[in-house]
Order: C-alpha cells, then sequence, then structure tokens
C-alpha cells in the first residue's frame, strides 16, 4: 500500500512515478483473487441472491442449487481448461510484464488462475454431488 501511495504521489507531484509499481500491482491483484478462489467457494461465499431460493419448497430448492453449482463446475473447468496453454505457453518462454528496467514475471500468475479455477471446479463438483445426494450444507450469511 505505501508503494502505491509513493507511487501515485511521485507520479503527480513530480511527473517521477516509481518504475514497476502497476505491473506489480497487477500481478498482486489477480493473485490475491485466484487464491482465495477455492476457498470462496467451498464456504460459499461466492454471490449469490435468495430471493428465488427463499421462495421455493426443498425439493425446487435442491434443483436450483444443483444447477447453479453445475453451472460453478462448468465455468471453472472452462476457465481452467482456457488458462492451460497459455499457462505452458508462459513458463516456455518465461514471460515477463514490465519496462524500464523492472520486469515482473507472469508465468507464476498464469499457474496460479490454472490451479485454483481447476480448484474452483473440483470443490464446485463436490458441492454438486453433495446436494444431488440430499446433503446439502445450509447456506449461512458471512460473518458467522
Amino acid at each position: 500500500g505505501v508503494l502505491i501511495i509513493v507511487d501515485v504521489t511521485g507520479r503527480f507531484v513530480a511527473n517521477r512515478p516509481i518504475p514497476g509499481v502497476p505491473e506489480m500491482v497487477a500481478a498482486s491483484l489477480v493473485g490475491i483473487a485466484f487464491l482465495q478462489l477455492p476457498y470462496s467457494v467451498l464456504s460459499r461465499m461466492m454471490l449469490r441472491t435468495t430471493i428465488l431460493r427463499d421462495a421455493l419448497g426443498p425439493n425446487a430448492r435442491r434443483w436450483v442449487e444443483t444447477i447453479a453449482v453445475s453451472l460453478g463446475v462448468l465455468f471453472f473447468g472452462l476457465l481452467a481448461y482456457a488458462s492451460f496453454e497459455p499457462m505452458i505457453r508462459s513458463w516456455e518462454t518465461l514471460e515477463y510484464e514490465g519496462g524500464e528496467g523492472f520486469h515482473v514475471p507472469v508465468y507464476p500468475i498464469h499457474t496460479l488462475v490454472f490451479l485454483s479455477a481447476l480448484a474452483a471446479t473440483v470443490c464446485y463438483a463436490r458441492i454438486a454431488w453433495q446436494t444431488c445426494r440430499g446433503h446439502e450444507r445450509p447456506i449461512e450469511p458471512s460473518g458467522h
């Protein structure tokens, strides 16, 4: 955070930004978001609305939940599939971003995206299996 403040201040006050800060921030944000993805899925903290769900009976609620988590399996499975080739290519070329003497390695971020999407797919598949079998864990409000 301090580095960002110093970079922005230097950019606007003295027209002297710190080289590489935008690249580091971009890589960090992607990494942080994808590292917490499997946990968010397993703890049922992904964005959802319960208006429709609350109006349904138990059987319909289970079907809606099964469809929702199946869509999660599909989405993150496709994301893992789509990110596999870029991950391999970035490791082969040891891809970097940046300029002006500062380079941020991108291949670890590509790997993080792939592995997190794969883990989220497995987490959603587990939830789908549990939901189909009627062992659904109730949705708890965040903040416990």
